[in-house]
């Protein structure tokens, strides 16, 4: 068993670079946890828990490397966060367990949820956007709205391609206003 510890470092990422408004809407992190940050890192050190932190990098992106390498390395990867962007994570050798809903997802957990598989998580996120990190997609396309849209055309590039084939004549005009902006919630979503 090998565990690692994901520190946030504060320094820009490649994704404030591509997008001046990306987690523009974020508050800081709270006074109280920045001063905790040295003693979790001693915590973790005293406990032979390994920490990785890297400049320019998000933790979510440093969770995804390492659980591609631990795939790699033949490993069963099991990724503890409440974060729903780690979904797209999810293969045969790497589920999730999400400490807010005492919950472990698979690839049918996915599948129930966005019915679909968890590679095209991202294209469900690339179309509705994220309001958290202030990732602007498609106006008036939400959650439900691009599951249908990914379940009916398949992907995220062909739900762009078969815009005119689209019911709704504001979404069709949507998609087509937008693609642009829904190609970068894409880059700014992908893990």
């Amino acid at each position: 068993v090998q565990e690692f510890m994901i520190l946030p470092v504060g320094a820009p990422t490649f994704r404030d670079a591509l997008s001046p408004i990306y987690k523009a809407n974020r508050a800081e992190m709270p006074a109280d946890l920045v001063q905790q940050l040295p003693y979790i890192r001693k915590s973790t050190e005293a406990l032979r828990v390994a920490t990785v932190e890297l400049p320019g990098y998000e933790a979510d992106d440093l969770i995804g490397t390492l659980a591609r390498r631990g795939e790699q390395a033949g490993m069963a990867v099991v990724i503890v966060t409440g974060d729903k962007d780690m979904l797209q994570l999810i293969t045969e050798h790497t589920s999730l367990f999400d400490t807010n809903k005492d919950q472990m997802s698979g690839i049918a957990e996915v599948k129930t949820r966005y019915g679909t598989t968890p590679d095209r998580v991202v294209d469900v996120m690339a179309l509705c956007g994220d309001k958290v990190d202030n990732v602007l997609a498609i106006p008036g396309v939400g959650e439900k709205t691009a599951v249908k849209l990914i379940g009916e055309f398949g992907s995220f590039d062909n739900v762009l391609a078969s815009a005119h084939k689209v019911k709704g004549a504001a979404l069709r005009e949507n998609l087509v206003k937008y693609a642009e902006q829904a190609r970068m919630a894409r880059r700014l979503v992908s893990i």
